[in-house]
């Protein structure tokens, strides 16, 4: 039996750039480090987007319910990581959606963290800094001309 040779389809998709914004600063994922870029961005007065993949904040850390952030605080106790992971703590223990700080003679100290709590307040953080927020957005392309970048284009629902 002779099989008719199969040609190969190419599939093209064509997307349409159906809105244009301009900023200063784009952060692409909104785990504990992309939201901390965000926020200090903005908060300096960079017109700031943020895109994340998932419908929420915090990455890993807020999808391990019961994590540990370690390194607080130096081995004599002294505090030594501030700024914004140190306010975003402070506001958990505040909702009771963190521990106090323990002390450990190996990390130094730990505090743990529910992963939900700090999706509701990762999500109040960046609405008080004033960063444009696209959840469930995944970025598809760059344009570039030499160091500089020209466009980033992302794809979501809306």
């Amino acid at each position: 039996m002779v099989h008719p040779r199969k040609e190969k389809r190419k599939s093209v998709i064509c997307l349409y750039v159906s809105k244009t914004y301009t900023y200063d600063v784009v952060v692409v994922g909104g785990g504990t480090t992309g939201f901390t870029a965000a926020v200090a961005a903005a908060r300096n007065g960079a017109k700031t987007a943020l895109v994340e993949y998932n419908s929420f904040l915090g990455g890993n850390a807020a999808n391990a319910n019961g994590l540990s952030f370690l390194g607080f605080h130096n081995k004599q106790k002294q505090l030594v990581i501030r700024g914004i992971a140190l306010e975003m703590v402070q506001r958990l223990q505040s909702l009771g959606g963190a521990s106090e700080f323990y002390f450990d003679p190996i990390t130094s100290d730990l505090v743990a963290i529910n992963g939900n709590w700090m999706k509701i307040v990762m999500m109040e953080m960046v609405a008080e800094s004033g960063v444009n927020l696209y959840l469930r957005s995944l970025v598809f392309q760059v344009k570039s001309r030499g160091k500089s970048l020209d466009a980033v284009y992302i794809v979501n629902k809306q």
